[in-house]
């Protein structure tokens, strides 16, 4: 059986928080940035999900109007795209350990 991100990270329906999938996605470009489990670190815009595109690399879909988009993510981005991205990255990151942080000594 091929691995796609939905075997790869599967929901769990009996624990609240576990059984759908925020979406981080670009609002000027509408590509996926990343996912997580509606109960870690989303934001409350953020879409929420049952099912994930097939395939292994988030970045390859857009979301539009609740539909996923197959496009490519291009292989050698421009500098200056690569460099917003991962500060975006970073600073979800970022946000993640603060709220664990926040969960854990609370």
């Amino acid at each position: 059986m091929e691995e796609t991100l939905q075997t790869m990270f599967p929901l769990d329906p009996d624990t609240p928080g576990m059984d759908k999938y925020a979406l981080q996605v670009n609002p000027d470009t509408n590509r996926i940035e990343g996912f997580t489990y509606d109960l870690y670190c989303a934001d409350e815009n953020d879409p929420r999900v049952t099912e994930l595109p097939n395939g292994t690399n988030i970045l390859d879909f857009l979301y539009i109007n609740g539909e996923y988009v197959y496009d490519p993510y291009p292989i050698n981005p421009e500098p200056e795209e690569r460099i917003t991205a991962l500060e975006q990255q970073n600073e979800m990151l970022l946000e993640c350990i603060l709220e664990m942080s926040e969960l854990l000594y609370e």
